[in-house]
C-alpha cells in the first residue's frame, strides 16, 4: 500500500506508539511499516527473526533498536516515541508488552522526509530507509492484518 507522506499520520514532533500483532510461524522477513526513504524516515521491519525499528535522521544518523530472536505464535510488536523535547525524544520497542530495547532520539525531521517517497505497509517502496535490507521493496513474507499508529500526546 502506498500512500503519500503527507497524507500519512503527522508523527513529528509528536508521541506516537506504532502496533501490530501478528501469528509469526518463524522465518518471516520484511518491512512492516515504513515511511520515507534513504534520506530520512522511519521503518519497522523484521529480519533474521528479529524485529528492528529504524529512525534515519537526514541519511547519516540512525536511531536502531532491535529484539531478541522472536517466539513463534501470536506477538504483539510495539514501537512507543516518548517526545522530551521540541523535536526530540526517547524511542523504546516492545515484543509481547515487554522493553526489548530504547535509545535516546535527540533529533527528530522538522519537516518532509521526502518529496518522492511514501507511507508503505507490508513494504518499502522506493529507496530503503535502513541500508540493513538492502534492495527495496523488502516485502513483509507472513500474514500482515493491520499496523495501528496513535497520537498518544
Amino acid at each position: 500500500m502506498r500512500i503519500a507522506e503527507k497524507a500519512s499520520v503527522p508523527v513529528k514532533n509528536r508521541s506516537h506508539k506504532i502496533e501490530t500483532t501478528i501469528n509469526l510461524k518463524g522465518g518471516e522477513k520484511g518491512v512492516i511499516v515504513s515511511c520515507g526513504r534513504m534520506t530520512g524516515g522511519y521503518s519497522m521491519y523484521i529480519k533474521d527473526d528479529k524485529l528492528h525499528f529504524d529512525y534515519n535522521y537526514l541519511d547519516g544518523v540512525h536511531y536502531h533498536l532491535t529484539s531478541k530472536a522472536l517466539p513463534k505464535g501470536k506477538t504483539d510488536l510495539k514501537f512507543n516515541f516518548i517526545l522530551t523535547k521540541p523535536f526530540g525524544g526517547n524511542g523504546e520497542l516492545y515484543v509481547n508488552g515487554e522493553k526489548v530495547d530504547e535509545t535516546e532520539m535527540p533529533q527528530i525531521h522538522i519537516s518532509t522526509y521526502s518529496l518522492a517517497e511514501t507511507f508503505d505497509v507490508g513494504i518499502d517502496n522506493g529507496t530503503q530507509v535502513d541500508k540493513a535490507y538492502e534492495g527495496s521493496p523488502f516485502p513483509f513474507t507472513g500474514d500482515l492484518d493491520r499496523v495501528t499508529i496513535t497520537l498518544t500526546d
